[in-house]
């Protein structure tokens, strides 16, 4: 799968995500890019996102996010 395929078959799920879903999703891709910040012994935002993912949907974000960039 290209890089284009990729995007676009991100894009057409999205669609099939409610309007909250999508806002999570987008907190949870910003909390993602900006990790960089610096650890904190709070809890993340991200946690409220722990458990949504499988290990693999997970990693194929990660290479996505990774390809990004």
């Amino acid at each position: 799968m290209s890089e284009l395929e990729l995007q676009k078959s991100i894009i057409q799920s999205l669609q099939g995500l409610t309007f909250n879903q999508q806002q999570k999703l987008l907190e949870f891709i910003n909390a993602m890019v900006s990790g960089g910040e610096k650890v904190s012994s709070k809890p993340s935002k991200l946690t409220q996102f722990a458990g949504i993912l499988s290990e693999t949907e997970a990693k194929e974000w990660e290479d996505v996010i990774k390809d990004y960039n």
